[in-house]
């Protein structure tokens, strides 16, 4: 499935996170800006697809843990929809990525891959 990305997940989570991470440090016209061009990119490459940052919440954490959000996004690949919940760490200097062995878990993998590469019958 061509789109966002050219339908390259990996590509996906590394440059989605700077949109989520602009986001949590309260520039959310900034990460629209940015969620926008890559929208905008991927329309140009022949399949119209969307991220949208549904909510963002920081997790409460002490001094001998990672600070931790969830991002409730919402993911439009062509006429399908995936809406789910990634989880975000603070990586250093106000940067969020997301934690991919936490948040694309088999099943939410599996879901990206369905729609990438939908079984015809």
């Amino acid at each position: 499935m061509k789109g966002l990305f050219a339908g390259d997940l990996n590509e996906f989570v590394k440059y989605s996170s700077y949109g989520y991470a602009l986001d949590s440090m309260g520039q959310r016209n900034l990460a629209n800006l940015f969620v926008t061009a890559e929208t905008a990119r991927a329309k140009e490459s022949g399949e119209y697809q969307k991220v949208k940052i549904l909510a963002l919440t920081h997790l409460p954490h002490n001094e001998d843990s990672m600070p931790t959000a969830n991002a409730q996004v919402r993911i439009i690949f062509g006429t399908q929809t995936l809406e789910t919940t990634l989880e975000l760490v603070y990586a250093n200097f106000d940067r969020w990525l997301i934690n991919t062995m936490i948040s694309l878990e088999p099943h939410i993998l599996e879901q990206f891959q369905t729609m990438r590469d939908p079984v015809v019958h």
